[in-house]
């Protein structure tokens, strides 16, 4: 589940197809060891760890005092906020959208 949206959806339909190329891969080839296996793992980290980690980073921020009041006040006359915003949540950039948010506060 997405730590921002709450969304599942597509974070569960791209796991999914990644779970199935590597099955397909593993069949095709007669491997089945928990080696080959791995990779959906080891990819699987690579597509969202890093999301992951940014996202909790940024909602722990939202979570200082005064954060989201400066933010409810702000987005609606600074455009730069609301680009901010966008960055981090719409377009799953979370770590960039703090910082830049940052910039401005």
């Amino acid at each position: 589940m997405d730590p921002i949206t709450g969304e599942g959806i597509a974070l569960a339909l791209r796991s999914g197809w990644l779970a199935a190329r590597v099955a397909s891969y593993a069949l095709s080839m007669g491997d089945y060891s928990d080696h080959l296996l791995m990779v959906y793992d080891d990819v699987l980290r690579q597509m969202f760890a890093e999301y992951f980690i940014g996202a909790r980073q940024f909602l722990s921020w939202l979570g200082e005092p005064g954060v989201i009041d400066w933010l409810i006040k702000s987005a609606p006359s600074q455009l730069e906020v609301t680009q901010a915003l966008r960055l981090a949540i719409l377009e799953k950039h979370p770590l960039q959208g703090m910082l830049r948010l940052q910039e401005i506060l």
